[in-house]
Formats: structure tokens, C-alpha cells, sequence
């Protein structure tokens, strides 16, 4: 199946058929994972939370906060 990137906002997107859905096991509402393998973007369903790795919270640094040295 060839399709076309569609510009959205400053990214590009592609629509994915039901079809192609379903026959990959990914439901419409599901979250997927986007990996770059050998020149190719894979699509697949997103691990489960437990199994993904912890991203540490960025902390927010206020305009006034004060550095200490």
C-alpha cells in the first residue's frame, strides 16, 4: 500500500486503514510506538505501561528563580 504524508501542522501524518489496522492487531484508540529501523519507520502498538522505560519529569525552571553557585 503506497500512500502520501499529509502536512499537520508543522509534522506530517499518514492515515492508516482500518484494514491494515486490524490486521496488525492495533485498535483505532490504541498508543503505538514509532521506530527508525534500517531506513524504515515501524508502526506497532505501544508496550505496556509496566514495560515501558520511566522518563524522569523535567523540572520547570521559573524566569525569577535564582541560581545557586
Amino acid at each position: 500500500m503506497i500512500k502520501k504524508l499529509a502536512a499537520i501542522g508543522n509534522s506530517y501524518g499518514v492515515i492508516i486503514d482500518r484494514p491494515l489496522l486490524r490486521e496488525a492487531g492495533i485498535s483505532p484508540d490504541a498508543e503505538i510506538e514509532l521506530l527508525v529501523e534500517a531506513g524504515s519507520v515501524i508502526v506497532r502498538p505501544a508496550p505496556a505501561e509496566s514495560a515501558r522505560p520511566r522518563r524522569t519529569p523535567r523540572r520547570s525552571r521559573r524566569k525569577d528563580a535564582s541560581v545557586d553557585d
